[in-house]
C-alpha cells in the first residue's frame, strides 16, 4: 500500500490505479501551495505474537556485517532488556558431504572439519569452523546464565573483530587462543563454559565425528534459503538492503525499519519513532544512536535509558572493576567468589565475624586472654602431647575389642568343632553298642547248643 503524508494529514490510499511504476502513471493527490508531499511504500510482516524475532546469520571472517554488530548492539540490547524482540545469531556454514568432502579420503584438505561433514572455502578455513562454533557457544552461554548478561554476544563479537580478526597480522590472529582471550577479557568463567560446550556437542576433531552445534546451523540455513552474508531475518521474512545502520532510525537503517513493521500496529516501542535529526553529528547521539537522546552507557558498557535502572553496573563487582567477579562475603570482605574459603574470611575459629577467638598452639579455640591459651595441660581440644595421648587411647581401645572378638570368634569355633566331634563320637559309639550286642547274642546261642550235645541220650 501506499502512504501519501502531508503537513497535518496522512491519506492513506488503498489503491492508485498503477499497473507498472512509473511517474506518468502514479495518481498524485493534490499538493497545496508551499506544502511537503512524502510518498512512502510499506509492507506488512507476519505478527505470530507482540514480541518480534529476528536473527542474524553470519560468520566469523564476515567483514559486510561489522559495522552492522558495533552501530547495532546498543539498540538491540535495549529492545531486549524490555523484552520487545528475541534475538538469535546464526553462523554460516556449508555442507561438506554436498562437496563430496565425507567419502574418507579427507581429500578437502583444512577446509573441513568432523570428517568432511563441515566445510568453509574461505580464510583460515577449519579455524574458522571452530570459532564459528564458538559463536554458538558464547550465545548458550549467555541464554543459559541467570544474570544479565545479554550484552556478552555482542562484545564478544566486537573483540573479535577488532583484535583477532581485521588486524594487520591476520593469520597471527585468526587463532582459537586469540578468541578465549576475547572471552577472558568478558566473563573469566565463559571461555571454560565454551570449551565444555564445544566439547559436549561433539567437537571439532578434523576426522571426527558429528558435531551436532553445527550439524543444526547447517540445517537451518538449508532450511532457511540463506545464501549470502549477512543476513538479516525478522519474523521470518528476509531484510533486503544495506544494513550497516550509521544511524539507526527507520528511515536509515533496514533492520530498524523491518523490525518496527513486525511489531503490531500501535504496539512499537518508542525506537520506532526516532527521525533523523538535521545535521546530527555523531558526538550529539546517545547510545542508543538517537539524536539528543537522554541514554547512558554504564561502566558495563550497557546502554539503559538512565542510571536509575536496576540493571546500571550490574556487573561491576565489589571492588569497582567491572566484570572481576569480586563479591562481599558475610563478614563484609571484597573477595572473588573463586578463592577457596573465600566465605570463612573475618571469621575466628568459632565461626563469628569479628571474633577475637584463635586456635592456640595446643590446638584449642580459645580468646588469647583465657589462662589456658597455650596451656596444653588443661587443653580441652587436645595440642600435640594430648593428641598423640588421645591416639594412643584410642588405639588401645580399639586393640582390645578387636583382641576380644578374635578370642570370642575362636572359642565360637572351638565350640563348635567339639560339638561336632561328640556328635560324631556320640553316634560311633552307638554304632559299637550294636553290633555288640549282636555278638553276644551269637555267643550265647553257641553255646547253647554245645550243652544240648553233652547231654546223654535217653
Amino acid at each position: 500500500m501506499i502512504i501519501i503524508e502531508r503537513n497535518y494529514a496522512s491519506i492513506l490510499m488503498q489503491q492508485l490505479g498503477v499497473k507498472n511504476w512509473g511517474a506518468s502513471q502514479a495518481v498524485y493527490p493534490k499538493v497545496n501551495a508551499m506544502n511537503w508531499t512524502i510518498a512512502r511504500l510499506e509492507w506488512g510482516l507476519p505478527h505470530p505474537d507482540d514480541r518480534v524475532e529476528y536473527e542474524i546469520w553470519t560468520s566469523a571472517n564476515d567483514e559486510a556485517s561489522v559495522k552492522f554488530k558495533q552501530n547495532w548492539r546498543n539498540t538491540a540490547l535495549t529492545f531486549d532488556y524490555n523484552n520487545y524482540t528475541l534475538f538469535t545469531p546464526h553462523v554460516y556454514i556449508l555442507n561438506g558431504t554436498h562437496w563430496g568432502c565425507d567419502d574418507g579420503h579427507y581429500d578437502c584438505g583444512n577446509q573441513c572439519t568432523n570428517a568432511g561433514r563441515k566445510f568453509e572455502k574461505y580464510l583460515c578455513m577449519e579455524v574458522n569452523l571452530l570459532n564459528n562454533d564458538k559463536f554458538i557457544c558464547v550465545n548458550i552461554y549467555v541464554n543459559s546464565s541467570t544474570k544479565l548478561n545479554e550484552s556478552l554476544w555482542w562484545d564478544y563479537s566486537n573483540l573479535w573483530n577488532k583484535n583477532c580478526w581485521l588486524t594487520e597480522n591476520v593469520e597471527q590472529t585468526f587463532t582459537e587462543t586469540c578468541s578465549f582471550t576475547q572471552m577472558d577479557s568478558l566473563d573469566s568463567n565463559m571461555t571454560a563454559w565454551v570449551r565444555q560446550c564445544i566439547e559436549s556437542s561433539g567437537g571439532y576433531n578434523y576426522t571426527g565425528g558429528v558435531n551436532t552445534i553445527l550439524e543444526e546451523e547447517t540445517s537451518f540455513r538449508e532450511e532457511s534459503h540463506i545464501y549470502t552474508l549477512p543476513t538479516v531475518l525478522v519474523n521470518a521474512a528476509i531484510v533486503r538492503g544495506n544494513i550497516d545502520c550509521n544511524q539507526i532510525t527507520e528511515q536509515t537503517c533496514q533492520v530498524l525499519d523491518a523490525i518496527c513493521a513486525g511489531f503490531v500496529e500501535g504496539s512499537a516501542p518508542s525506537q520506532c519513532s526516532q527521525v533523523p535529526a538535521v545535521n546530527c553529528s555523531d558526538s550529539d547521539k546517545d547510545c542508543a544512536g538517537i539524536c539528543n537522546g537522554q541514554s547512558l552507557t554504564d561502566r558495563c558498557g550497557v546502554c539503559l535509558p538512565s542510571q536509575t535502572d536496576s540493571r546500571w553496573d550490574s556487573c561491576v563487582g565489589c571492588d569497582g572493576v567491572p566484570y572481576s567477579g569480586k563479591k562481599f562475603n558475610d563478614c563484609g570482605y571484597c573477595l572473588s567468589n573463586t578463592t577457596e574459603g573465600w566465605q570463612d574470611e573475618g571469621k575466628d575459629c568459632r565461626g563469628i565475624c569479628g571474633g577475637d577467638y584463635v586456635v592456640d598452639s595446643c590446638g584449642n579455640c580459645l580468646s588469647s586472654n583465657d589462662e589456658n591459651f597455650n596451656s596444653c595441660k588443661y587443653s580441652s581440644g587436645g595440642g600435640d602431647s594430648n593428641s598423640k595421648a588421645s591416639t594412643s587411647l584410642t588405639l588401645v581401645i580399639v586393640l582390645s575389642v578387636v583382641s576380644f572378638l578374635v578370642i570370642v570368634l575362636c572359642g565360637f569355633i572351638v565350640y563348635r568343632l567339639w560339638t561336632k566331634q561328640q556328635a560324631v563320637d556320640q553316634r560311633f559309639t552307638n554304632i559299637m553298642k550294636q553290633y555288640q550286642l549282636m555278638d553276644q547274642n551269637g555267643g550265647i546261642e553257641t553255646k547253647a547248643h554245645a550243652v544240648a550235645d553233652d547231654e546223654p541220650d535217653d
